[in-house]
Protein backbone atom coordinates (compact mmCIF):
# COMPACT_ATOMS: atom_id res chain seq x y z
CA UNK A 1 0.00 0.00 0.00
CA UNK A 2 3.26 1.88 0.03
CA UNK A 3 2.47 3.71 3.65
CA UNK A 4 5.43 4.69 5.96
CA UNK A 5 5.58 3.08 8.83
CA UNK A 6 8.98 4.40 10.22
CA UNK A 7 11.92 5.89 8.79
CA UNK A 8 15.85 6.39 10.74
CA UNK A 9 18.86 7.35 9.50
CA UNK A 10 21.96 5.05 10.41
CA UNK A 11 25.04 4.13 8.98
CA UNK A 12 25.44 0.75 7.79
CA UNK A 13 28.61 0.11 9.98
CA UNK A 14 26.92 0.03 12.76
CA UNK A 15 24.80 -3.17 12.53
CA UNK A 16 25.85 -6.80 11.66
CA UNK A 17 24.98 -8.30 8.16
CA UNK A 18 21.93 -10.61 8.78
CA UNK A 19 20.94 -8.82 12.32
CA UNK A 20 17.67 -6.23 12.17
CA UNK A 21 16.75 -2.77 13.95
CA UNK A 22 14.54 -2.66 16.11
CA UNK A 23 12.75 -0.15 17.84
CA UNK A 24 13.54 0.00 21.65
CA UNK A 25 10.18 0.22 23.03
CA UNK A 26 6.57 0.55 21.72
CA UNK A 27 6.42 4.17 22.53
CA UNK A 28 10.34 5.07 20.95
CA UNK A 29 10.22 7.43 18.03
CA UNK A 30 11.44 5.90 14.98
CA UNK A 31 12.93 8.92 13.53
CA UNK A 32 15.47 8.79 16.72
CA UNK A 33 18.29 6.91 15.80
CA UNK A 34 19.42 6.59 18.97
CA UNK A 35 15.95 4.61 19.79
CA UNK A 36 16.94 0.96 17.91
CA UNK A 37 18.78 -1.76 18.80
CA UNK A 38 20.02 -5.13 17.02
CA UNK A 39 18.19 -7.59 17.58
CA UNK A 40 19.00 -10.33 20.46
CA UNK A 41 17.09 -13.32 19.40
CA UNK A 42 19.29 -15.88 17.86
CA UNK A 43 17.52 -15.98 14.80
CA UNK A 44 18.58 -12.03 13.92
CA UNK A 45 14.89 -10.92 13.61
CA UNK A 46 11.83 -11.19 15.20
CA UNK A 47 9.15 -11.28 12.18
CA UNK A 48 5.09 -11.29 13.32
CA UNK A 49 6.50 -11.04 17.50
CA UNK A 50 7.57 -8.72 19.69
CA UNK A 51 11.00 -6.89 19.21
CA UNK A 52 13.72 -8.83 21.20
CA UNK A 53 14.87 -5.63 23.26
CA UNK A 54 11.69 -4.79 24.51
CA UNK A 55 12.16 -7.57 26.91
CA UNK A 56 14.94 -6.16 28.17
CA UNK A 57 15.51 -5.30 31.90
CA UNK A 58 15.82 -1.62 32.49
CA UNK A 59 17.85 -1.35 35.19
CA UNK A 60 21.78 -1.41 34.52
CA UNK A 61 21.86 -5.53 36.03
CA UNK A 62 22.41 -8.63 33.71
CA UNK A 63 20.77 -11.71 34.36
CA UNK A 64 21.10 -15.19 32.97
CA UNK A 65 18.29 -17.75 32.87
CA UNK A 66 19.54 -21.25 32.43
CA UNK A 67 16.66 -24.18 31.54
CA UNK A 68 17.23 -26.80 32.06
CA UNK A 69 19.40 -26.80 34.81
CA UNK A 70 21.60 -29.24 35.37
CA UNK A 71 21.65 -30.81 32.01
CA UNK A 72 21.85 -34.03 30.36
CA UNK A 73 24.09 -33.05 26.45
CA UNK A 74 23.80 -37.09 25.53
CA UNK A 75 19.59 -35.99 25.33
CA UNK A 76 19.27 -32.26 25.27
CA UNK A 77 20.97 -28.51 24.96
CA UNK A 78 20.48 -26.38 27.86
CA UNK A 79 19.49 -22.70 27.02
CA UNK A 80 21.04 -19.89 28.41
CA UNK A 81 19.14 -16.69 27.77
CA UNK A 82 21.10 -13.15 28.87
CA UNK A 83 18.81 -10.76 29.79
CA UNK A 84 20.31 -7.34 29.45
CA UNK A 85 19.86 -3.64 29.30
CA UNK A 86 19.46 -2.63 25.69
CA UNK A 87 22.42 -0.28 25.17
CA UNK A 88 24.94 -2.59 27.00
CA UNK A 89 27.29 -5.10 24.73
CA UNK A 90 28.01 -8.41 26.14
CA UNK A 91 30.77 -11.08 25.75
CA UNK A 92 29.42 -14.04 27.09
CA UNK A 93 31.77 -17.12 27.93
CA UNK A 94 31.57 -20.54 29.99
CA UNK A 95 34.54 -21.38 32.38
CA UNK A 96 35.59 -24.79 34.14
CA UNK A 97 35.74 -24.13 38.59
CA UNK A 98 40.01 -23.98 37.69
CA UNK A 99 38.96 -20.63 35.43
CA UNK A 100 39.71 -22.54 32.46
CA UNK A 101 37.67 -21.04 29.40
CA UNK A 102 35.42 -24.00 27.69
CA UNK A 103 33.31 -21.67 25.39
CA UNK A 104 33.46 -18.54 23.99
CA UNK A 105 29.59 -17.70 22.46
CA UNK A 106 30.63 -13.72 21.96
CA UNK A 107 27.94 -11.51 22.02
CA UNK A 108 24.99 -14.05 21.66
CA UNK A 109 22.08 -13.34 24.17
CA UNK A 110 20.38 -16.68 23.11
CA UNK A 111 22.89 -19.57 23.23
CA UNK A 112 22.02 -23.26 23.05
CA UNK A 113 24.86 -25.08 25.00
CA UNK A 114 25.02 -28.96 23.96
CA UNK A 115 27.94 -29.49 26.38
CA UNK A 116 31.31 -29.12 24.12
CA UNK A 117 34.40 -27.37 24.43
CA UNK A 118 35.95 -25.01 21.94
CA UNK A 119 37.08 -27.37 20.13
CA UNK A 120 33.25 -29.24 19.83
CA UNK A 121 34.59 -32.21 22.21
CA UNK A 122 32.02 -32.77 25.09
CA UNK A 123 32.95 -31.61 28.71
CA UNK A 124 33.23 -33.86 31.71
CA UNK A 125 30.44 -33.81 33.95
CA UNK A 126 29.95 -31.47 36.81
CA UNK A 127 29.88 -27.39 37.42
CA UNK A 128 30.67 -24.69 34.96
CA UNK A 129 30.44 -21.23 35.63
CA UNK A 130 28.91 -18.88 33.03
CA UNK A 131 30.68 -15.19 32.94
CA UNK A 132 28.79 -11.93 31.05
CA UNK A 133 30.78 -9.07 31.14
CA UNK A 134 28.83 -6.37 30.19
CA UNK A 135 29.94 -3.05 28.70
CA UNK A 136 27.45 0.06 29.35
CA UNK A 137 28.22 4.18 28.95
CA UNK A 138 32.22 2.95 29.33
CA UNK A 139 31.86 0.59 32.31
CA UNK A 140 32.95 -2.87 32.32
CA UNK A 141 30.93 -5.37 35.03
CA UNK A 142 31.07 -9.58 35.36
CA UNK A 143 28.56 -11.28 36.41
CA UNK A 144 29.02 -15.26 37.19
CA UNK A 145 25.84 -17.86 36.99
CA UNK A 146 26.60 -21.78 37.91
CA UNK A 147 25.35 -24.42 34.95
CA UNK A 148 25.96 -28.03 35.67
CA UNK A 149 26.82 -31.43 33.26
CA UNK A 150 25.08 -34.13 34.48
CA UNK A 151 25.41 -36.93 31.75
CA UNK A 152 23.42 -39.82 32.41
CA UNK A 153 21.77 -38.65 35.67
CA UNK A 154 18.24 -37.96 33.86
Amino acid sequence: MGILVDLAVYSASSWDNDITAELVSKTADGANSSNWAKCRDAAGSTPCEDNSVWSMTTSEEVTVQVAPNPFDPQKETSEIKVVAPFDASLETRIYDLRGRLIKNFNSSFTINWDGTDEDNKPVPAGPYVIVVESEQAGKTKHYRFPIAVARGMR
